[in-house]
């Protein structure tokens, strides 16, 4: 037999558990118990509600229902269950994404070759030659073959 016992501690005794003289001892952990309260519902149970209770809890109702109504939770389970629809605008989201994009593009390209320009007009030594090359291809892209 081994020197773990059956249940695999080192001598005998469960896992975890301390050893004096005598053998393995367990060592009990004693909680407190948390301090007695009443539940909610007791309470509740326990005395009426009071007039002024009763229209708070309405009036939090009435700013969470207002609150619900404006996520607008119907129109996108609406959408959802028609994807005839889903389809329609999300091509159309998709197209006017896409015209964003040439229309940025393009405006962005305008001003990078502006601006070479003006790098070319200031004839700095060693880069001037590059850019004013840059440009005459860009230009002559422009005006077609």
């Amino acid at each position: 037999m081994s020197d773990k016992g059956p249940v695999g501690g080192p001598t005998g005794g469960p896992v975890g558990a301390e050893q004096d003289e005598a053998g393995p001892v367990a060592v009990a952990r004693h909680r407190t118990a948390p301090p007695e309260r009443p539940s909610a519902v007791a309470e509740w149970r326990s005395e009426p509600a009071s007039e002024a209770s009763v229209r708070a809890l309405s009036r939090r109702l009435a700013d969470y229902t207002r609150h619900i109504e404006n996520l607008n939770i119907a129109e996108y389970v609406e959408l959802v269950r028609n994807p005839r629809r889903m389809f329609i605008l999300n091509f159309i989201s998709g197209i006017g994404r896409g015209f964003g994009i040439a229309v940025g593009f393009t405006l962005l390209g305008a001003l990078v070759v502006l601006a070479l320009q003006r790098l070319v007009m200031l004839n700095l030594p060693g880069i001037g030659g590059f850019i004013a090359e840059i440009v005459r291809i860009v230009q002559g892209n422009l005006r077609g073959p």
